[in-house]
C-alpha cells in the first residue's frame, strides 16, 4: 500500500535484506523468494557487505581501502568468521553495517563495480521476473532510498521504470490511512452506482416539479381573493408534497451522496498530488 496505494505495481524492498513482489491493486499476485543473505538478498546492504568481506579475505580489495578498514574496524579473520557464522546477534546486520564504510569509497572503480553489480543482480535475478514492461517499480527501504541516484541510473540502464522511493513505509501507510479516512465510505451503494445516478439525474424529467410550482402559485393567488379556500388548498398541496417527498426520498439520496463523495475525492486527490 505504501508504494502502490490502490494501483497495480511492483515493489522492491532494499534494506539490510532485500525482497520484492507484484501487486495488482488489491493483493500480492507474485513473489520471488529473496533467499536471505546466504542464498540471495541481492541488492541489499548485507549482500554488499558480504561481497566486500569475501574479497577482503582473499586480498582482492585495493590495498589503501583494506588498510583503512583494518585500522578502523580491527577485524581479523577469526573475528569476521565469528560475526558471520557464530554470532548470537544478526549476521546480516553485521554485514549490512559495513555498507557506510564501503560507500565512502564509491568513487573507486572497484567499489563502484561492487555496488553497481549488487543492484544489477537484484534487478536481473528478481525484478525482471515481474511484468516490468507494464508496471513501474516502487522502492522501499533505507538502503535503496539512500542510494536512489545510483539505483535509478542502473534501473534506467536495465530498462526499469521507477515510480518512487520510500525510506520508511510506515509513514506512507499512515498517510494512506489518513487519506482513506478523510475520503470516507461510499455508503450502501458503490461508486459506480453513484455515477450511474448522476447520469440519470442529467436525464431527469422536471415537468412534475414545474407543474407543482405553478399550482402552488395559483393557490397563493386564490388565497388573495378567497382566503379560506386558498389556505385550504395550500395545506392540501403541502401534505401532498410531504407525502411525495418521503416516497421519492430514497431515489434522490444517491444524487446528494454521490456529489459529496466525488467532492471528497477531488479534495483528497489534490492533497495526494501535493
Amino acid at each position: 500500500r505504501a508504494a502502490c496505494g490502490h494501483r497495480a505495481g511492483i515493489v522492491a524492498i532494499l534494506g539490510t535484506g532485500s525482497n520484492s513482489c507484484q501487486f495488482d491493486g488489491e493483493k500480492i499476485v507474485k513473489r520471488i523468494y529473496s533467499g536471505g543473505f546466504i542464498l540471495g538478498d541481492e541488492g541489499s546492504a548485507a549482500t554488499l557487505g558480504k561481497l566486500f568481506i569475501a574479497d577482503l579475505l582473499k586480498g582482492l580489495v585495493p590495498k589503501y581501502i583494506a588498510d583503512d578498514f583494518a585500522s578502523r574496524y580491527q577485524y581479523d579473520y577469526a573475528a569476521i568468521v565469528e560475526n558471520v557464522y557464530h554470532s548470537t546477534t544478526s549476521p546480516s546486520a553485521f554485514l549490512g553495517g559495513l555498507a557506510p564504510f564501503i560507500l565512502e569509497y564509491y568513487n573507486d572503480a572497484y567499489i563502484r563495480t561492487l555496488v553497481d553489480d549488487n543492484f544489477r543482480a537484484f534487478i536481473r535475478r528478481s525484478l525482471k521476473q515481474y511484468d516490468v514492461d507494464r508496471y513501474p517499480v516502487g522502492v522501499v527501504g533505507g538502503f535503496g532510498n539512500a542510494l536512489k541516484s545510483i539505483f535509478s541510473e542502473i534501473a534506467t540502464q536495465e530498462g526499469i521504470t521507477l515510480s518512487r522511493f520510500i525510506s520508511s513505509p510506515i509513514e506512507e501507510l499512515i498517510k494512506y490511512q489518513c487519506f482513506m479516512h478523510k475520503l470516507g465510505s461510499t455508503g450502501k451503494d458503490s461508486l459506480y452506482d453513484y455515477l450511474y445516478y448522476l447520469e440519470r439525474l442529467d436525464r431527469h424529467d422536471n415537468k412534475r416539479e414545474i407543474l407543482s410550482i405553478l399550482v402552488f402559485v395559483a393557490f397563493i393567488v386564490l388565497a388573495c381573493f378567497q382566503a379560506g379556500m386558498g389556505v385550504a388548498c395550500i395545506l392540501i398541496w403541502s401534505l401532498f408534497q410531504l407525502k411525495r417527498y418521503f416516497k421519492v426520498k430514497n431515489s434522490y439520496e444517491p444524487y446528494l451522496t454521490s456529489l459529496a463523495y466525488i467532492m471528497r475525492m477531488v479534495d483528497v486527490g489534490r492533497e495526494v498530488s501535493e
